[in-house]
């Protein structure tokens, strides 16, 4: 008995040894944790601290330029300098560009992906405390490349959207390509002043595609608007950049998409009116809605007796998702 007692009581003892070794490996393992983390933090700070005065007054000279942007009037033309600079715009996703190009302005129903993903980090590694915990992975040398990419900038395209009508589908088989508008300013971030700017507009695309099963539809078309957007005023700096004509207007914009539904009713028809001898199919904005002009050698077998015939009227209307004038002219 007295054997099986010592037995017990020097497990015990091993044990409690095993448990004190235990808790001085974590208090060990925590406090090299705690200063592996305050000596990253002290070598971001450190270069934060290097870059402080030149980021500072970039950051500033940034959010000066797009308060003014944001207060400017309306673009409705364009306006170029002599000699454009070379630009390379700062993306979301692709760093290493002497441009911003960022979203000042936009409605709340869709967010537009224009803003450079350094901004908001470099403000934090600017503002952190020294000693400050923190689970922020990034190495000095990553906060140095933000800092770098910042110093780099030397333009800023500062985007306003002041119309956007998202993009809608019906059971998944009828898709409304959405439409946008508005207008871009190029900033001289040095200077503070404006080189130019750029009215643009976007009538989207007949066709998206959307993945069952993984998100609302509604949430998916209006993500791929967004980057059509986005598209769109690129497409438009090109244009601007080249001293080329760009689809500039909403109602520029509005005339293409329109003009897209002349092939598709001509599809819609199949063999129907196929003596009529349908040339073209125009589809313009009138004052009260989509007109629709057929131009056919035999227009009279489109609108017998001076009226529309009612099947011709029902495949427009259908096609176009609203009503519409129409009107049958020879070539």
């Amino acid at each position: 008995m007295r054997n099986l007692l010592v037995g017990l009581l020097m497990v015990g003892v091993v044990l409690g040894g095993l448990v004190a070794w235990d808790k001085h490996k974590r208090a060990v393992a925590k406090a090299a944790y705690e200063k592996l983390v305050l000596d990253q933090n002290q070598a971001r700070h450190a270069v934060a601290d290097k870059h402080r005065g030149p980021a500072t007054q970039k950051l500033a000279r940034i959010d000066q330029a797009i308060a003014e942007a944001k207060a400017a009037p309306r673009i409705t033309a364009r306006t170029r300098p002599a000699q454009v600079p070379p630009l390379k715009l700062v993306e979301r996703y692709s760093p290493g560009g002497n441009t911003l190009f960022a979203g000042v302005a936009q409605p709340a129903s869709i967010e537009v992906p224009l803003a450079p993903r350094y901004q908001a980090a470099v403000t934090r590694y600017l503002d952190q405390p020294v000693g400050a915990s923190s689970s922020d992975t990034t190495t000095a040398d990553g906060v140095e490349q933000l800092f770098q990419e910042l110093d780099a900038l030397s333009y800023g395209l500062l985007v306003r959207v002041h119309e956007a009508t998202p993009p809608s589908a019906s059971n998944l088989d009828r898709f409304v390509g959405g439409r946008a508008s508005g207008d871009a300013m190029l900033y001289d971030l040095a200077t503070g002043k404006i080189l130019g700017a750029f009215p643009f507009a976007l009538a989207q695309r007949d066709t998206a595609t959307v993945t069952k099963g993984q998100s609302d539809v509604d949430a998916q078309l209006l993500q791929s608007f967004a980057v059509d957007i986005a598209s769109a005023i690129k497409a438009e700096l090109r244009a601007w950049l080249d001293d080329k004509p760009g689809l500039a207007t909403a109602a520029d914009a509005d005339a293409q998409a329109l003009a897209r539904f002349g092939p598709k009713i001509r599809t819609a028809l199949g063999l129907s009116y196929l003596m009529a001898d349908i040339h073209t199919i125009d589809v313009t904005r009138g004052p009260s809605g989509p007109i629709v002009t057929f131009h056919a050698e035999q227009p009279k077998m489109l609108m017998p007796g001076g009226h529309v015939a009612a099947d011709l009227q029902a495949i427009v209307k259908q096609t176009l998702g609203t009503d519409a004038e129409i009107r049958a002219v020879t070539p």
